[in-house]
């Protein structure tokens, strides 16, 4: 996904045909955006009973990971008074000091902690264009420095500083679901989750689903078919809604040079590397994604045409 939430996914499920009293089909509005649950069971009963569990653990995920919700853990963070200990309930905190290994594996091209960046370009608002001074003050602001996680505390450091969860929420929360179901008596479901673009794939080998890439810059031309049957497929780009992808190791956004897609058996994962490598280019993104055996396919445009590229896990793997 992206750094900040208006990174543009384009990818899109093709649902295979399914006996009508197996399917249960359950859609929300989670996390600013739709979900959609499609599950196939024995029974539709036990289908329908899957679907309601995945949109309840995304509305909790949501309610700790919010950052539009005063009401939330993370949101109480990013208030926190500079200079003081905050307490980080454990799950939480396990999940920061996930991120922050992330931020270091990444070289810096994914930062959770981007809100002053988002702040000085205004990407929640009209959009705006800061002064250099302005993106220097904001950078500082981003780093490791200015929100230090140590001894289950939290201190901010600055009163600019604050955790965006758009880069990180969907997939922490797709990855909770898979969680349950892994743990669910009997043999899992057959089941897709749509978590506004990003999905959470579950499916028999001989029977996998079919995912559309979409065109970086014309979403209703599809530019590649993976058959995935488990995991979680993330794309990043920048799109039709301009350069809202942010570098945090410049402060400044990324050029809108196509899109990368990235197919991971965990959903953070997955939704952080796909705007890692985004954010890295399509050279240094694709050389780091060869070397880290990341299934991810890059699509950079090229005056009208765009040219795909597989890494060697994700040909091999997924290409249909």
């Amino acid at each position: 996904m992206s750094l900040v939430a208006w990174a543009l996914l384009a990818i899109q499920p093709i649902q295979q045909s399914t006996p009508a009293d197996s399917l249960a089909v359950r859609e929300a509005w989670v996390m600013g955006t739709r979900v959609r649950v499609s599950v196939e069971a024995p029974s539709r009963l036990g289908a329908a009973a899957f679907g309601e569990l995945a949109i309840r653990e995304i509305e909790r995920i949501d309610q700790l990971l919010s950052t539009w919700d005063e009401g939330s853990e993370l949101s109480r963070l990013n208030r926190a008074r500079p200079g003081f200990e905050q307490p980080v309930p454990s799950e939480l905190l396990d999940l920061l000091t996930e991120l922050d290994a992330w931020s270091q594996t990444t070289g810096n091209a994914f930062e959770p902690r981007v809100g002053s960046l988002v702040d000085v370009w205004d990407l929640r608002g009209a959009g705006c264009s800061p002064t250099p001074d302005q993106v220097e003050r904001a950078l500082w602001a981003s780093k490791p420095g200015a929100m230090v996680i140590e001894n289950g505390t939290l201190t901010r450091t600055s009163a600019a500083a604050w955790i965006d969860s758009g880069g990180f929420g969907k997939g922490a929360a797709l990855r909770s679901v898979a969680n349950l179901v892994e743990a669910s008596d009997g043999p899992p479901p057959r089941m897709l989750v749509d978590l506004g673009g990003q999905l959470l794939v579950a499916a028999p080998e001989d029977d996998p689903w079919l995912v559309d890439v979409a065109h970086p810059f014309r979403r209703s031309v599809v530019v590649a078919r993976l058959r995935v049957t488990t995991g979680s497929v993330a794309t990043s780009g920048t799109s039709e809604r301009g350069r809202h992808i942010l570098d945090p190791r410049t402060g400044r956004p990324v050029a809108a040079w196509g899109s990368v897609t990235v197919v991971h058996d965990d959903p953070l994962a997955a939704d952080i590397l796909s705007t890692a490598l985004f954010v890295m280019g399509p050279e240094a993104g694709r050389a780091w994604a060869e070397e880290a055996g990341v299934r991810a396919l890059f699509h950079e445009s090229h005056g009208d045409t765009v040219r795909s590229k597989w890494t060697s896990a994700a040909a091999t793997s997924h290409r249909k």
